[in-house]
């Protein structure tokens, strides 16, 4: 479990740099504020084992539902 954990927060953490450089290539004033959030979004990606891994569901949810990822 703890490996899987580790594994998942690289990804993530690689994901996220290519998104936030992304975001600010294109950011415009009235992106601004779905930049902000999309952002701030790593603070919900917290926690031990099976409840960060939840969270990272939790974090992936709302990336879609802003228009980002899968």
């Amino acid at each position: 479990g703890y490996m899987h954990v580790r594994k998942v927060e690289r990804e993530l953490l690689a994901e996220y740099e290519a998104m936030i450089a992304d975001l600010s290539r294109t950011l415009a004033t009235d992106g601004y504020d779905r930049a902000v959030e999309i952002a701030a979004l790593p603070d919900v990606v917290r926690g031990y084992e099976d409840i960060k891994l939840g969270n990272i569901e939790l974090y992936k949810t709302r990336l879609r539902e802003l228009g980002i990822g899968e």
